[in-house]
């Protein structure tokens, strides 16, 4: 009976395997399911979070649905000095994200001052539209640096 001799490792051989143990070694990380990125396959990290001011009809049935529309935002929290707009703007809010996540106020100031808003939507009168406007400059600014 013959016994096999041992194949001979040579350095190509080593270098070739070596090589492909390596590489798919790096490229498994890559490898990540959706369920990472969130709803929609956005990472809540690169969601856009926004603060709707002004919740009457053209808030809430215009601006609001296609903001809620959108899966690189998320509106968080909603404004207005009629409580029974803002109450109805913040139903819809958590209905379609199906939590009671969002907040209210009667003073956007207070949205402006929230460091965790990205952008906000004004749809208040145009008398009023151009002050806050102004005033959510430089809270954009304090969150940029």
């Amino acid at each position: 009976m013959k016994t096999k001799t041992p194949r001979r490792l040579t350095r190509r051989t080593f270098l070739g395997q070596s090589s492909a143990a390596v590489t798919a070694a790096l490229a498994a990380p890559l490898i990540v399911p959706s369920s990472l990125f969130g709803a929609g396959g956005v990472a809540p990290s690169n969601r856009a979070t926004i603060g709707f001011i002004g919740t009457g009809d053209h808030g809430t049935d215009w601006n609001l649905p296609r903001y809620l529309k959108q899966p690189d935002a998320k509106v968080v929290i909603v404004c207005d000095v009629d409580r029974e707009h803002m109450e109805f703007a913040k139903e819809k809010v958590d209905e379609f994200y199906k939590n009671k996540d969002c907040a209210m106020t009667t003073d956007f100031r207070e949205v402006l001052a929230r460091l965790d808003i990205d952008a906000v939507m004004i749809s208040t009168p145009d008398h009023w539209q151009t002050l806050i406007s102004v005033l959510a400059l430089p809270a954009d600014q304090r969150t940029a640096q």
